[in-house]
C-alpha cells in the first residue's frame, strides 16, 4: 500500500470511538467534552495545524474554508451570549459548544486533508460501512435478546455523564439505541451509512457477495427496529439520491430486493411494518409531531430578540424547549449568519461530493462519491426532525462524512486546477500555510496594522455594555386557618391555584413571552432586558399543563438595581391589593379569606450582566484571525493582480521590432 492511499492513524481512532463507546461515557473531569471521540476530534485539530504548519503548498479545499467560516460564526455567536444576561449554567453550555465544533473540525479537516487518494477513501468508506454494521448488529440483539447491554459495559477512567437509557418501547415492541443516546440518533446513523453500504457492495467487486451485501442486511433491519419516523424519512432520502445515477439493471434488481426485504422483517417482527406506517398515518394525533409544531411561537420570542448572530450554541436549553428541529435550534443558537454559514457547509460538502462523481477519478469513484453526497444529504434532513447537535454519535458522523467529501473535492480540485502564473506559488489564499503567514503579515503592514488597531477597539467595546439586574420571588397564597387545615401552608387546594392565575392575569394580563417547558426558565434566559414576568409555575413540561402549587412567581430585570428592586416590591403589593380587593367584592368575610406571604421574604437583586471579558477575549481573536486573512488574500492576489496588468500594458504597447538592413 502506498502512502496516498494511507489512512490517518487518528481518524481511524476517532471512528472506532465515536461508534464502539456509548455516548453517555465521559472522562468526568471534562463533563460533556470528555467523552473519548470528542478528545480524540481536539487531538486531530491539533495534528491537523502541525501539518499545516509544514505545508507550504496545497490545493484549494472549499469544505474547509466553508467550516472555519461556521466556525467563526459560532464565535460570534458566543460574544453574543457573554455579553447579554446569562445564566451561570448557559456560559458553561455556550463555552462546551465550540469545544464540540472544534472537535468536529478535528475529523473533518484531518479527512479532508488526510485521504490522499480515492483508494484512501474508499478505505475510510469501508471502514464506515464496517462500523454502521457493528452497531446495526449490536442493535438488533439488543431487540431479540430485550436488554440494553451498553449499560453493563464500564471503562476504566470513564463514567456515565447522562443516564444510558433502556430499550424505548413503541407499541409494544422494543427499540434499540445501540451504542448511541436514543433511537432515534442511532436511525440517524445507520440511514448515513446506508447509501454507502448500498453503492460498496455494487462497486466493490474484489470483496465476497456476503461481505458486501451482509452490512447492508443488517443496517436495514435496524433501522426498521429503530422504529424512527426521521430514520425512514433519512433512508428514502438517501436511496433516492443513489438511486438517480444507478443504471436501469441494479435499478431492477433493488426493485425485486425491496419485497422479499419488507416480507422478511414482517416474519421476523409482527406488527412491526403496521407500527411503521402508523408513524406516519397517524402524525396529525401524535404528541412529538404536535409539540414539534407548537414550539414555533416561543422559537420565533427568542430568534427575534438575536436575529444576526443568536444567543450562543447550545445556551437554548430543554427547560425553555425540546424543538427537535436543530435548523431550529440554530437560528435561535447562532442566529441567520450562522445558519447560513452551516447551510454553506453542507451545501459546499453536497457540491464537492458531485464534483468528484462528474470527473470520475478512478473505477468506481462516481459511485462512491454519490454515496458520500446521499449521507450527507441524510445527515442534514434528519437534523429536520431532532436537536441532532445534542447527539455527539450522529452530529459526529456528519461532520466526518462532511470531511470525506471535503476530500473528494480536495481531489478534484488538484486535478483541474490550472496553472495561470507558473512563476508564482499555487496554493489556495485561504487558509495561507502558517509558515507562509509571517512574511505575508510584513509585507502587507498597511492592512495588519488597521486591521489589529480595530480589533483592539471592537474588544475594549464589548466590555463597555452596561450591566443588567435581576431579581426573583415567590408570593405563596396561604387559605385561612381551619380545623381541616391548622396550618395554611399544607393547603394547595384548586381554588388556591385558580385564584393565583386570576390574580396574575389581573395585575399583569397577558404573558409577554410564550409559556416554556419548566418554569425554572427564567427571564435572563429568555432574553429579556427590562421588564417583568408574573406566572403560575407550570409542571407539565410542553406536553400537558400541571399546575400543584399556589405560587405567584415573580422576576423582575433592568440596568438599575434599585429600579428593579422597587418594580418587585411594586409587584407585591398590587399582588396583595388585587388579591385583597376580589374577595372583598365576593363579600367574602375576613377570617374566611386568603393570604400571600413571600419566600424569600426579602428581594434579592443579582447582577447578571455575563462574562464581558471573555467576550472581549473571543472577539479580540475572531478580529486578529481576521487581519491575518485579509493580509494573506492581499499577498495572493496583489502579484497576480501586478502580473495580469503588466501582460495587458505589453499587449497595447508591444516592443517595435528592430529593422533588419
Amino acid at each position: 500500500m502506498s502512502r496516498q492511499d494511507h489512512i490517518p492513524s487518528g481518524l481511524i481512532a476517532y471512528l472506532v470511538l465515536l461508534f464502539a463507546v456509548p455516548s453517555a461515557l465521559t472522562v468526568p473531569a471534562l463533563g460533556g467534552a470528555g467523552s473519548p471521540a470528542r478528545i480524540v476530534g481536539l487531538l486531530l485539530i491539533g495534528w491537523w495545524g502541525y501539518d499545516h504548519i509544514q505545508q507550504s503548498r496545497r490545493a484549494p479545499n472549499a469544505v474547509q474554508a466553508a467550516y472555519f467560516a461556521f466556525l467563526a460564526a459560532v464565535l460570534l455567536s458566543y460574544i453574543a451570549a457573554t455579553t447579554r444576561a446569562i445564566p451561570v449554567e448557559e456560559i458553561s453550555t455556550a463555552t462546551l459548544g465550540i469545544v464540540l465544533v472544534i472537535s468536529f473540525g478535528g475529523s473533518l479537516l484531518i479527512a479532508s486533508n488526510g485521504l490522499s487518494s480515492v483508494e484512501a477513501i474508499t478505505r475510510m468508506l469501508r471502514l464506515i460501512v464496517l462500523a454502521g454494521a457493528a452497531v446495526a448488529a449490536f442493535a438488533c440483539f439488543q431487540v431479540f435478546t430485550h436488554r440494553e447491554w451498553a449499560d453493563m459495559l464500564h471503562i476504566p477512567g470513564l463514567s456515565a455523564n447522562t443516564p444510558i437509557y433502556q430499550l424505548g418501547n413503541r407499541d409494544g415492541l422494543p427499540r434499540p439505541n445501540g451504542t448511541a443516546t436514543h433511537p432515534i440518533e442511532l436511525g440517524m446513523v445507520l440511514t448515513m451509512v446506508l447509501p454507502i453500504a448500498i453503492n460498496l457492495a455494487i462497486t466493490d467487486r474484489s470483496r465476497s457477495a456476503l461481505r458486501r451485501l451482509s452490512p447492508v442486511i443488517l443496517i436495514l433491519a435496524a433501522i426498521f427496529l429503530s422504529i424512527s419516523r426521521s430514520a425512514m424519512v433519512g433512508a428514502v432520502v438517501g436511496l433516492l439520491v443513489i438511486a438517480v445515477r444507478w443504471t436501469p439493471e441494479v435499478r431492477h434488481r433493488a426493485a425485486l430486493a425491496a419485497p422479499v426485504f419488507g416480507f422478511g422483517v414482517f416474519v421476523m417482527v409482527p406488527g412491526l411494518l403496521g407500527t411503521i406506517v402508523g408513524l406516519f398515518t397517524g402524525a396529525g394525533n401524535d404528541d412529538s409531531v404536535r409539540s414539534r409544531t407548537d414550539s414555533y411561537a416561543l422559537a420565533w420570542s427568542f430568534i427575534h430578540r438575536a436575529p444576526w448572530f443568536g444567543r450562543g450554541l447550545g445556551t437554548f436549553l430543554p427547560e425553555y424547549r425540546i424543538l427537535d428541529n436543530q435548523w431550529l435550534g440554530l437560528l435561535i443558537e447562532i442566529g441567520v449568519v450562522g445558519t447560513l454559514c452551516f447551510g454553506v457547509l453542507i451545501l459546499t460538502a453536497l457540491n464537492a461530493a458531485e464534483s468528484a462523481r462528474r470527473a470520475s477519478l478512478g473505477a468506481g469513484s462516481d459511485q462512491l462519491a454519490q454515496g458520500v453526497k446521499a449521507s450527507v444529504a441524510v445527515g442534514a434532513t434528519c437534523l429536520l426532525f431532532f436537536d441532532g447537535f445534542s447527539f455527539p454519535v450522529g452530529s459526529g458522523l456528519l461532520f466526518l462524512m462532511i470531511g470525506v467529501a471535503g476530500s473528494f473535492g480536495r481531489l478534484t480540485a488538484a486535478a483541474r486546477r490550472p496553472e495561470r502564473h507558473p512563476r508564482l506559488p499555487q496554493i489556495a489564499p485561504l487558509p495561507l500555510p502558517l509558515r507562509a503567514m509571517g512574511p505575508a503579515v510584513l509585507r502587507r503592514w498597511y492592512v495588519t496594522v488597521p486591521g489589529i488597531a480595530l480589533s483592539l477597539f471592537v474588544a475594549m467595546s464589548t466590555l463597555s455594555r452596561p450591566p443588567l439586574y435581576w431579581t426573583q420571588t415567590d408570593t405563596y397564597l396561604l387559605a385561612p386557618i381551619s380545623h381541616r387545615f391548622p396550618n395554611s401552608m399544607t393547603s394547595t387546594s384548586e381554588a388556591l391555584i385558580a385564584t393565583a392565575g386570576l390574580v396574575v392575569a389581573d395585575v399583569q394580563g397577558r404573558s409577554p413571552v410564550p409559556p416554556t417547558a419548566s418554569p425554572n426558565a427564567h427571564l435572563t434566559g429568555l432574553g429579556v432586558r427590562s421588564g417583568f414576568l408574573l406566572r403560575v409555575p407550570d409542571m407539565g413540561g410542553q406536553w400537558e399543563h400541571s399546575f400543584t402549587r399556589p405560587v405567584i412567581s415573580i422576576e423582575a430585570i433592568g440596568s438599575d438595581p434599585t429600579a428593579v428592586a422597587n418594580q418587585a416590591a411594586d409587584l407585591i403589593d398590587r399582588i396583595r391589593t388585587d388579591l385583597a380587593a376580589r374577595q372583598q367584592a365576593d363579600h367574602v368575610p375576613v377570617r374566611d379569606r386568603m393570604t400571600a406571604t413571600l419566600a424569600p421574604t426579602a428581594t434579592q437583586v443579582f447582577d447578571m450582566s455575563g462574562q464581558p471579558s471573555r467576550g472581549a477575549a473571543v472577539t479580540l481573536l475572531l478580529g486578529l484571525w481576521a487581519t491575518l486573512i485579509a493580509a494573506a488574500t492581499a499577498d495572493f492576489l496583489l502579484p497576480r493582480l501586478r502580473a495580469r496588468l503588466r501582460a495587458r500594458r505589453r499587449a497595447r504597447h508591444p516592443r517595435a521590432t528592430p529593422a533588419l538592413h
